[in-house]
């Protein structure tokens, strides 16, 4: 699935793992932009003139996800590389596995009323209780 929270950024950094793109690396915001003007073109949707605005649990059914990768891979890099859902996918599956990481520690590392604490471990076990 599609959103708008990681899957841009898991998209740039795969595009950005090709050597074409070393010199001219692309940002999440920017495949953002691209899907947000192009995510509903008539060849992208199961039913043209009926799109969801994109990143809708809507238009995450009906969007062709490997379409719109071929395309966005084709725009970004000028035609030189091709979206290979073999070759690529664990690339992609990398970064938004790195993405929620992040997300997951900034979590874990703040306390009940929101401030951040580093080097804290909770547990469930109440210190003084029997075991």
């Amino acid at each position: 699935m599609l959103s708008a929270i990681g899957a841009p950024d898991a998209i740039a950094a795969t595009i950005n793992s090709f050597p074409t793109m070393a010199a001219s690396p692309i940002a999440g915001t920017d495949v953002a932009s691209w899907i947000n003007i192009n995510g509903t073109a008539p060849d992208l949707v199961s039913s043209p003139g009926t799109a969801s605005p994109v990143f809708t649990d809507d238009w995450n059914r009906n969007v062709h996800s490997a379409r719109l990768l071929g395309k966005a891979f084709a725009h970004f890099t000028n035609d030189l590389e091709t979206y290979d859902k073999v070759r690529v996918n664990h690339v992609a599956a990398a970064g938004a596995f790195r993405a929620d990481q992040e997300r997951l520690r900034a979590l874990g590392e703040s306390g009940p009323d929101g401030r951040r604490e580093t080097g804290v471990i909770r547990s469930p076990v109440r210190a003084n209780s029997a075991a």
